[in-house]
């Protein structure tokens, strides 16, 4: 289920190709009955065209629990009771030609499940879904932070929406300046962020989003980040204040 809703996420972004090696029989299938003589030869060049990856997402979940917590209302004399998550992921990103571990971290994550989802197998599917959405988040938001593409000084246009931004969410904005570079690899470290203003998300469409200025200034290029936070909850969430962006060296 987690493997699942992680393909779903990252192919959602629309910012990565994917690739599925889970159906190659389906592939062989249609390789064979191309190389049966039946079919056109320029259907058959078309085999030649499959992609190789390039990065690997590999990991395992170290540690995972529900907690059901019950307060007393003192007005009401009625109990309620909130259903917490948690969970721990290790992960890395394998570069496959090389072999190289180009990244590796371990998450802590806590989240809450809705009250009207109290079956076993809802709470998995909504454990998954809490733990790729995170994961995701953590990979898109650091390799391609959203940018503003058009800025009429009061409002914004970004040039991402879907499921990654909601109304209502705050982005600090940051211009981009001068190029960095490692003085003893000579690396690249991508560039100088300024920060220049926050914005505040209004209407999210399926791949912009629309936001209003809240303070300072906002210019076209510049990037967004998440205001991160701290959770007050038993785990931390991976968003953690003052922590390095971690695909920065890898990507940039």
């Amino acid at each position: 289920r987690l493997t699942q809703a992680i393909v779903t996420k990252i192919t959602q972004t629309r910012k990565f190709t994917v690739l599925d090696r889970e159906n190659s029989e389906y592939y062989n299938l249609e390789k064979n009955f191309l190389l049966s003589g039946n079919t056109d030869p320029v259907e058959l060049a078309r085999l030649g065209k499959r992609l190789g990856a390039d990065y690997f997402i590999i990991g395992e979940i170290l540690d995972f629990g529900i907690e059901k917590n019950v307060e007393n209302i003192s007005l009401t004399g009625k109990n309620f009771m909130q259903i917490n998550g948690y969970a721990t992921v290790n992960y890395r990103i394998l570069n496959i030609p090389t072999q190289q571990i180009k990244w590796s971290d371990t998450i802590d994550i806590s989240f809450n499940i809705p009250q009207n989802k109290k079956r076993a197998e809802s709470i998995v599917a909504i454990s998954c879904d809490k733990i790729a959405q995170i994961l995701v988040e953590e990979i898109i938001f650091n390799i391609y932070p959203p940018r503003i593409i058009e800025d009429n000084g009061v409002s914004v246009i970004l040039n991402m929406g879907g499921n990654f931004i909601h109304p209502g969410d705050i982005f600090e904005v940051y211009a981009l300046g001068k190029k960095l570079y490692d003085p003893y690899t000579k690396e690249y470290l991508g560039r100088d962020e300024i920060y220049v203003g926050k914005i505040k998300i209004t209407k999210v469409l399926p791949k912009i989003s629309y936001a209003k200025i809240i303070e300072g200034r906002a210019g076209k290029g510049s990037i967004v980040r998440k205001i991160k936070k701290i959770s007050n909850q038993k785990n931390k969430t991976q968003q953690v204040e003052g922590k390095d962006s971690m695909f920065d060296a890898m990507f940039r």
